[in-house]
């Protein structure tokens, strides 16, 4: 989904016909930085991270905690 500058995507992860987990992103275009040129496909990328995540499938064994969450946020700003 888009609407001027923010966008949403959902992954799905199937096993055959059933679907076995979702993962949710959102990004916003920005003046500078990764977001600049990248919001898309770095909401697209978060999703499947987060989809294989809860598919218990996360290369690092954990998902991000709440305070890596907002570093990254604010170091993107």
């Amino acid at each position: 989904r888009y609407d001027n500058g923010h966008y949403i995507v959902k992954a799905k992860i199937f096993v055959g016909d059933r679907q076995v987990a979702t993962g949710l992103a959102d990004e916003h275009t920005t003046d500078k930085g990764v977001n600049a040129r990248n919001a898309l496909e770095n909401a697209e990328t978060s999703a499947i991270g987060r989809a294989l995540a809860n598919y218990n499938f996360a290369p690092k064994g954990k998902r991000p905690s709440r305070e890596e969450m907002i570093k990254a946020q604010v170091e993107d700003a």
